[in-house]
């Protein structure tokens, strides 16, 4: 059964910030099966964002679903999951630092 894919609600204004930030944007939203929301890059780095809406008291990360849970189990690289373009940029920076601090 397949069921109609629907962006979260804050999806379009993320993706238009981070664009405006310098950040390559490529919207995955329509891949279903757990894919993360966006595919964002900046300074060569790469890193897959989940995007989710606030309700209630839940976190960005409790508010994943079984298969979004099962994807970032899989998944080789960072994913990002976060409300704003300003949370996405904030865990970005840190991967860069944390690249950064342990190069070899």
């Amino acid at each position: 059964m397949r069921y109609k894919l629907k962006k979260d609600e804050h999806h379009a204004a993320i993706a238009r910030e981070l664009k405006a930030g310098g950040f390559c944007v490529c919207d995955l939203s329509r891949v279903g099966c757990g894919v993360p929301d966006l595919l964002v890059s900046r300074n060569g780095v790469w890193v897959l964002v989940e995007i989710k809406t606030p309700k209630g008291l839940k976190t960005a990360l409790e508010r994943r679903s079984a298969g979004q849970i099962e994807f970032h189990a899989k998944a080789k690289g960072p994913i990002i999951t976060a409300y704003t373009a300003s949370e996405v940029i904030h865990e970005f920076n840190l991967l860069i630092k944390y690249r950064v601090a342990y190069a070899i």
